[in-house]
């Protein structure tokens, strides 16, 4: 008597359904973007900072500049620093406090630019809010000694 063969059972093929691994690199993809492209969102929203007009200036009196902080009305403590092209020492650093949607001076930075008489001075600053979320805006400057300024 003859025993009739049983078919081995089909093997299931394992293999990435493309519809799925589309899906994944979409998500992915969309995730980076936020994280990566977007800018920071935080309570501080702008910072501005403007210095001297190009031109002639005198080297023994020092150069201002001046920024702005806005927010977009939480409660916070800012802190930010300034630091420069030129700079040497340890960054200008303070603070500001927020109770609701505001602008803001931060303290000037008051920078002596030295050179002689016609002398070009070229440089930058920049001014950095640390916390709550980093944000920053710098100017770059071009100036001409009119004065004689020593150093």
């Amino acid at each position: 008597m003859a025993t009739a063969a049983h078919p081995l059972p089909a093997r299931r093929r394992f293999g990435l359904n493309p519809i799925i691994v589309a899906l994944v690199v979409v998500i992915v993809s969309a995730i980076v973007w936020i994280v990566i492209l977007l800018p920071e969102r935080g309570p501080v929203e702008e910072v501005t900072v403007t210095g001297p007009e190009p031109g002639q200036v005198d080297c023994r009196a020092p150069v201002v500049f001046r920024a702005t902080v806005r927010t977009n009305g939480r409660a916070e403590f800012v802190t930010y620093h300034w630091e420069g092209s030129t700079d040497k020492a340890d960054p200008v650093r303070g603070w500001l406090t927020f109770d609701k949607d505001d602008t803001k001076p931060v303290v000037e930075r008051k920078l002596i630019v030295r050179g002689s008489a016609g002398e070009k001075i070229t440089g930058d600053q920049k001014l950095v809010v640390e916390t709550p979320n980093r944000k920053e805006d710098s100017v770059d400057y071009s100036l001409i000694c009119k004065g004689t300024g020593s150093g």
